[in-house]
């Protein structure tokens, strides 16, 4: 099993045991960092993506693809679909080219325990591979950008342009950012340097700041 689908089924596992621990009655809640959907719809969606791969059911629009698996599994019995969630083996067509499917499922990971009330339990390798991920999101060459990032003393830089623009912060509140999962008051305070005009840059297209500041806590797990 490679590294990506690895890290999908560790996020899987963590999901399974925090929606089989919690008050059935607390899955219910609004999820205020998706706030249209439940608790229980977050689930919905991932365990609808792996039900969807597995039929050969794949997006055209993304937003459409998961609002169909939220009103599929509205009243569907959770116990029911955490069970089902394993059958659909969706880790063996996962490839490093799917990275994606990752980082939507890890963002829900952490959006459900922060709903919760919990810690992230999300570990740092699966941070490190989601970083690599949102190096590709920047679109360098159309913006004449040079990011750099330097997480926890990691550094990784994307693009050559004329634009510089570097962060130093650690990876879960690097990831978290770039999910939207950050206020934009809270993205200006972080630690940048260079051409700060390109930081919107970095915050368009499907995830966009958050409205409000997030307060959210990780227990670092290795």
């Amino acid at each position: 099993m490679n590294d990506v689908a690895a890290a999908w089924v560790r996020s899987r596992d963590r999901v399974v045991g925090m929606v089989r621990n919690a008050e059935p009655s607390a899955l219910d809640a609004q999820a205020s960092l998706c706030p249209d959907w439940r608790i229980r719809d977050i689930v919905g969606h991932l365990v609808g993506i792996s039900q969807d791969i597995a039929a050969g059911n794949f997006p055209g629009d993304l937003d459409e693809w998961a609002a169909a698996q939220v009103a599929r599994l509205h009243d569907a019995d959770l116990a029911a679909l955490l069970e089902e969630w394993p059958t659909h083996q969706l880790e063996r067509v996962i490839t490093p080219e799917l990275t994606i499917v990752l980082y939507d499922q890890s963002t829900h990971e952490c959006d459900i325990a922060h709903a919760l009330g919990r810690p992230a339990l999300i570990d740092d390798a699966t941070l490190s591979l989601v970083a690599d991920f949102t190096l590709g999101r920047f679109a360098v060459k159309d913006n004449d950008l040079a990011v750099t990032l330097e997480l926890d003393g990691d550094v990784r830089t994307h693009g050559r342009g004329s634009r510089t623009l570097t962060l130093t912060t650690d990876y879960f509140t690097w990831f978290r950012a770039s999910t939207g999962r950050r206020s934009r008051r809270q993205i200006a305070a972080m630690n940048w340097r260079g051409d700060l005009s390109a930081i919107d840059v970095l915050f368009t297209g499907i995830f966009r700041p958050a409205e409000n500041d997030v307060i959210e806590f990780r227990e670092s797990v290795a």
